[in-house]
């Protein structure tokens, strides 16, 4: 069962931009209704993507100058890097469904 990885300044670089394979990070807060809706779809998107693509998290409460360096203004945001570069992004929650499609449509 995959489970997305929790980030962290500390691990940000490792984990999201050295990565061999595509990362969709969510960025998000645990005041945010709308972030904790998405919670629950995102752990099972994560599931459907095992091995394509790496799900990780990482909570404004924990590592805020990540929400500064990747200029993401408003949670829930999602961010698909790919070789350490964005190469999608998108607001709001999500449908496990929504989120593999739009994963397979940018990677």
């Amino acid at each position: 069962m995959a489970k997305p990885v929790d980030l962290s300044a500390e691990n940000f670089e490792e984990e999201a931009l050295k990565s061999e394979t595509p990362v969709l990070v969510d960025f998000w807060s645990p005041s945010c209704p709308h972030c904790l809706r998405l919670g629950p779809d995102f752990d099972e998107a994560a599931e459907g993507a095992e091995g394509r693509v790496k799900f990780a998290k990482v909570s404004v409460q924990d590592a805020r100058p990540l929400f500064a360096q990747h200029l993401v203004n408003a949670v829930p945001t999602l961010v698909l890097f790919r070789d350490g570069k964005e190469v999608a992004r998108q607001e709001g929650a999500r449908t496990p469904d929504e989120i593999l499609s739009w994963v397979d449509e940018n990677v």
